[in-house]
């Protein structure tokens, strides 16, 4: 019955990420953001200098060109993670936004055009 319900809720999920593509946006980069915090505990607190850092940390079927690094170095210089920029998407959707994922783990989608 678990796995029933398991296999719902992802269809669900992936139902909703098809007629909302900023939403899969931000499921895709939150895997990313779990792979560099992984990638950091294999690397004493390393952060990925880039994405191809991240190959072999990526599960799934992610397009790694599509990503960029902000932040690099080590994770104890780091003071302010609610606001540090680990990841981004290097494409600008029709709507003007980019997926961006911090160092604390929350992603959202950042409207460009209010960064200028």
């Amino acid at each position: 019955m678990i796995g029933i319900g398991c296999l719902i809720t992802l269809m669900c999920i992936a139902g909703y990420a098809i007629h909302y593509p900023s939403w899969s946006k931000l499921l895709e980069i939150r895997g990313l953001t779990n792979a560099s915090i992984e990638y950091a505990i294999d690397h004493k607190n390393k952060l990925p200098e880039s994405m191809a850092d991240l190959s072999t940390y990526v599960k799934g079927s992610t397009d790694l060109n599509q990503y960029e690094i902000v932040t690099t170095g080590n994770l104890a210089d780091i003071r302010q993670f609610d606001t540090t920029v680990l990841i981004r998407s290097t494409n600008v959707s029709s709507k003007g936004e980019r997926a961006v994922a911090y160092l604390d783990g929350h992603c959202e989608m950042v409207d460009e055009q209010q960064k200028k």
